[in-house]
């Protein structure tokens, strides 16, 4: 007999992290198998769970990843992620747990909601209960069978909050990481208002009743990114709510800027003379960008449009791509006349490319 005390009505809706777990072992019956290993004889190892939505969290990951191998470098980072970041990944020969090909794939739930020009973050996050038990139950799974000293989220929303709806289950430090705090309406709409104040303040309602979830909660930016404006009708400001429970980290870039600092030579580096314009449209390399090269193609009928990403590129790589026109200087009201650039001067990114 389980009792869930103040759980209400639906349990398996409202507490499906315990009713899975629950469910699991009454089928199982018989303990699992398992090994247990001495403390002081384990490797040091992380887990980095990298949101897969877009490449850019993965780069910024990757780059953090490597600079804490520099701090100890016999750590072992094992990653938690789908595609396209996991393809990334192993293109730059890192190690995916085996276990991930169980997770939902976040992304692809995110590109199939998306618009044409748009995308409405908010309900899109709203409609991926079913993915983030998921892939929560999986990551828990994984927490159960091994050990590892330090767990990394980046945007990995499910961890955050059913750790904090289950925080009995944490079993080893959580940094967790975000570029954006808090959900805004983007119409004046009664429902959307309401929907995003009642998140809001469930998040905030987490941090204040479970401070020790997150042993470290890092906004990868500056002070002056995130708004002013309240969480919601009597509810505080995002603002200042974020300087009392985040630290600042600025940014997490794959590429030092020093590098890139003098234009001048920058400039030379790529054969452009001063004269010319250049106009580049870059898509990332999921399907969400293809309405947008069809835009571009439309406005540009001359300019050949050419689609990258795992869709497309016959190598199977999701590498974003960037389209470069030339023109000469024109006159001010003078007509845009494109033309495609030679195929030499396409650029693709590629591991190492940096600001390319």
């Amino acid at each position: 007999m389980l009792t869930v005390g103040g759980g209400g009505h639906l349990p398996a809706a409202r507490d499906p992290v315990l009713f899975n777990r629950s469910v699991r072992d009454f089928v199982a019956g018989a303990p699992r198998a398992s090994t247990w290993v001495r403390g002081m004889s384990r490797k040091r190892r992380a887990l980095f769970i990298s949101s897969p939505i877009g490449l850019g969290h993965v780069q910024r990951d990757l780059a953090i990843a490597r600079e804490l191998r520099k701090l100890h470098p016999d750590l072992e980072i094992d990653w938690f992620t789908v595609d396209p970041a996991a393809r990334y990944l192993e293109r730059e020969g890192e190690r995916l747990h085996p276990i991930t090909q169980r997770l939902a794939n976040e992304s692809r739930h995110f590109e199939s909601v998306a618009g044409e020009h748009d995308l409405s973050a908010f309900f899109a996050l709203r409609t991926m209960d079913e993915i983030m038990v998921n892939n929560f139950m999986t990551f828990s799974d994984l927490m159960e069978a091994e050990h590892y000293d330090l767990v990394i989220g980046d945007e990995s929303w499910e961890v955050d909050y059913y750790y904090h709806e289950n925080p009995e289950l944490k079993r080893q430090p959580f940094v967790f990481l975000t570029d954006f705090v808090g959900c805004l309406p983007m119409d004046s709409g009664e429902r959307e208002t309401h929907l995003c104040a009642d998140r809001n303040a469930d998040d905030i309602e987490h941090v204040a009743r479970f401070p020790y979830v997150r042993d470290a909660a890092i906004f990868v930016g500056n002070p002056e990114d995130v708004t002013e404006a309240p969480f919601g009708p009597g509810l505080p400001s995002i603002r200042a709510w974020t300087d009392r429970n985040f630290s600042y980290s600025g940014y997490a870039l794959p590429f030092d800027p020093e590098d890139f600092s003098d234009t001048e030579k920058c400039g030379k580096s790529t054969a452009y003379s001063k004269n010319e314009k250049i106009v580049i449209a870059s898509v990332g390399g999921t399907a969400v960008g293809k309405p947008l090269l069809d835009k571009i193609a439309q406005a540009f009928p001359r300019m050949k449009r050419e689609v990258a990403g795992a869709a497309h590129d016959p190598r199977g790589r999701a590498a974003p791509f960037a389209r470069l026109v030339s023109a000469p200087r024109r006159p001010r009201g003078a007509p845009v006349r494109a033309q495609p650039l030679r195929a030499s001067r396409l650029l693709r990114s590629r591991p190492g490319a940096g600001a390319a």
